[in-house]
């Protein structure tokens, strides 16, 4: 799969006005640096969470005990977009832990696999990043406190619209939040007159992207 969207890169890239990394250093680079960022992302929201959660209830003064009862938080971290992990802890967190709550789910997949527990359980969930639209149409129980690709990617469309740009190659991971921004992108882009004139779906364990 990585070679077939290499060729529909190149393909694409024929198509439209081109940046030219002319030596192989240049897209060594280039690789190097986003796989860097993905992997600081991912980081930095794990890294993040869990001290705002409890800093979260220290102000509002739920640290403790609420009516009462005493408020115990439990982690568990997946490693990234992995939904039969995901499963299995949230199983063991309702079955064993018996947990009144869940939040968090960083990844889209991770929040799809867990959506038949949540319902047959009854357990209020709160996705605090997972993007994909879709995911609160799975459960009744789901609330999301972040955001949608839709509400960040129309207006990206809007922009590049408002400065003339006429012809637009996407290049998405081919996962639910990559398929989300996609047809987000393309159908206000379609709208705002302009064309996507190649859509590209990278598989989502890609890390060598020297070739684009």
């Amino acid at each position: 799969r990585s070679s077939r969207a290499v060729r529909r890169i190149r393909g694409a890239a024929r198509k439209l006005p081109a940046i030219t990394l002319d030596s192989t250093d240049e897209r060594e680079q280039l690789a190097d640096a986003v796989h860097a960022m993905v992997e600081r992302a991912n980081q930095n929201v794990r890294d993040v969470l869990r001290p705002t959660i409890e800093a979260t209830l220290d102000e509002v003064g739920l640290r403790g005990k609420l009516a009462g009862k005493d408020i115990e938080l439990i982690y568990r971290d997946t490693g990234g977009p992995n939904p039969g992990q995901t499963k299995t802890l949230v199983q063991e967190l309702i079955v064993k832990d018996k947990v009144d709550y869940l939040g968090g789910f960083v990844f889209t997949p991770n929040a799809f696999a867990v959506a038949p527990l949540i319902q047959q359980s009854q357990t209020p969930t709160v996705i605090f990043n997972a993007a994909t639209s879709a995911i609160t149409d799975k459960s009744e129980l789901f609330v999301r406190t972040s955001y949608t690709l839709w509400q960040v990617t129309v207006p990206m469309a809007q922009w590049a619209a408002k400065n003339n740009i006429k012809k637009v190659v996407t290049a998405v991971t081919d996962y639910g939040p990559g398929i989300d921004a996609e047809t987000a992108f393309k159908s206000e882009f379609a709208k705002q007159g302009g064309a996507v004139v190649e859509s590209i779906r990278m598989p989502i364990a890609t890390t060598d992207f020297s070739p684009f």
